[in-house]
C-alpha cells in the first residue's frame, strides 16, 4: 500500500518517493525471508523426524547429555533397556535420573568432561527388580564443527545373550575336560 502524505512540498517529493521505494523493497525482502525461514523450519522438522526414526530403529540404546549433564535424547531401545520414560528423563540431570548407576554414568561423564572416548566397556545395569543386566557401553564427547564440546553420547547393547553363550562355552569346555580325564582314567584301568 502506498503511503498517502498530506501536502508534501514538491521539493521533498523525490525523497518521499525514494523512502517509499526502500520501504517496499525491505517489505518484499522481509516477506522473502519469512518464506525462507518457513522452508528451513519445515526441512529441520523433517530431518529431526528422520533422525529420531533412525535412532529408534537401532538395536543399540543411545543416550545423550549436554555439557551440564542434562539428558537431551533417549532413543526407544535405551528406554526399553533402562526402563526409562524418555518424556520424563529428557531435561533431567543424569545423576538425578540414575542416582545409583555409577557403572553406567561414570564412563559417560568421563567422556563428557575429559573428551576421551571409551569403547566396549562392560558395565552392569541394576534393574528396578534387582536383576543385573550386562551392557556393552561405548561413550564419546559430542563436538561441534568449530571444536566446542556440546555434550556426550553413550551407545549400549544388552550382553545377556553373549554372557549366556560364554557360560555355555565354559561348561562345554569343563565337560570336555572331564570327558578327557574320564577317558584317561578308563584307559589306565
Amino acid at each position: 500500500a502506498e503511503l498517502e502524505l498530506p501536502d508534501v512540498p514538491e521539493a521533498l517529493r523525490p525523497i518521499f518517493d525514494w523512502f517509499e521505494e526502500r520501504v517496499r523493497t525491505l517489505s518484499d525482502a522481509y516477506a522473502g525471508l519469512e518464506h525462507r525461514v518457513a522452508e528451513l523450519d519445515s526441512q529441520l522438522e523433517r530431518r529431526n523426524a528422520e533422525l529420531e526414526s533412525l535412532l529408534d530403529s537401532l538395536h543399540d540404546g543411545v543416550l545423550m547429555v549436554d555439557v551440564e549433564e542434562r539428558i537431551t535424547m533417549v532413543n526407544g531401545r535405551a528406554s526399553q533397556l533402562l526402563g526409562l520414560d524418555p518424556l520424563e528423563a529428557v531435561g533431567q540431570n543424569l545423576s538425578d535420573v540414575f542416582p545409583a548407576q555409577g557403572d553406567f554414568t561414570d564412563p559417560l561423564q568421563h567422556s563428557l568432561h575429559e573428551g576421551v572416548p571409551l569403547r566396549h566397556v562392560e558395565v552392569v545395569w541394576t534393574r528396578t527388580q534387582g536383576t543385573p543386566l550386562p551392557l556393552g557401553l561405548s561413550t564419546a564427547a559430542v563436538i561441534d564443527p568449530v571444536g566446542r564440546r556440546l555434550g556426550a553420547v553413550a551407545s549400549f547393547s544388552d550382553l545377556t545373550h553373549l554372557k549366556q553363550m560364554e557360560r555355555e562355552l565354559s561348561q562345554t569346555r569343563t565337560l570336555a575336560a572331564l570327558g578327557e580325564m574320564a577317558a584317561t582314567v578308563a584307559h589306565e584301568i
